[in-house]
């Protein structure tokens, strides 16, 4: 089968109600689970100018039969293999305060309770893995743009202390982070921001694509952005 759905902000909202529904039937009305949604998933949830994931990245209390649901949905929503996953938790951009300083969202069925990251946890979350291959930056400004639209403005005060919390501080960063944001919250164009750093994303991604149809395996976690930016400096010249 070939699996390419995105998930919708709308089609979250049915596929977290089925998984919830079928975990009922399955497990008894007494059955719980607990999720944290991170990631796209997380963003969906919490804002409206992020259209799909391609997955949902979640830690939690997840019992094993809620993973073998998640195999049906799949193939009911025509989602990728591996689309609802804890693969995060092997990732730089995971801590475990993450769960203490997530947020209610919902409650699906009586039976699996919902949780997300949002506003600067999200925030220094995207700084933290900082690929810009991937929605990492465009996140970034867009919840920035978010809040401000809101008269809730993230200040660097609110980052400073998230990045201190789940990280220990700008010292475990990547290099430019603190750089970034701090650019970022002064020029306060997130509008254009946005758009033109989520078109340099799209376009990343597309190149990193064509060259792994080309090159098969050669990319990995440690190659990955000197591959990008030698394609940048090709494209260039």
């Amino acid at each position: 089968m070939n699996r390419s759905e995105t998930i919708t902000k709308e089609k979250l909202q049915l596929i977290l109600n089925d998984m919830a529904k079928q975990l009922k039937r399955t497990a008894g009305r007494h059955a719980s689970a607990e999720i944290v949604l991170v990631g796209g998933a997380s963003v969906l949830a919490n804002y409206s100018f992020r259209e799909s994931t391609m997955d949902i990245d979640a830690f939690g209390r997840i019992p094993s039969v809620l993973k073998d649901i998640a195999l049906g949905i799949g193939d009911k929503y025509n989602l990728e293999n591996g689309w609802f996953n804890s693969d995060f938790m092997r990732t730089k951009s995971y801590s475990p305060k993450l769960l203490e300083y997530s947020k209610y969202y919902r409650t699906f069925a009586n039976v699996l309770e919902v949780r997300t990251i949002n506003s600067e946890y999200l925030i220094a979350m995207k700084l933290k893995s900082n690929r810009d291959y991937k929605s990492d930056q465009s996140d970034i400004v867009g919840i920035l743009l978010s809040h401000e639209e809101k008269k809730d403005s993230i200040t660097l005060e609110r980052i400073d202390k998230a990045v201190n919390v789940l990280y220990d501080g700008w010292k475990n960063m990547p290099e430019s982070a603190e750089d970034y944001i701090r650019s970022m919250l002064e020029k306060k164009d997130y509008k254009n921001e946005f758009q033109r750093i989520r078109l340099e994303e799209q376009e990343n991604a597309k190149s990193l694509k064509t060259f792994e149809k080309q090159y098969p395996d050669a990319l990995n976690g440690e190659n990955i952005k000197d591959v990008l930016a030698m394609l940048k400096k090709k494209k260039q010249s």
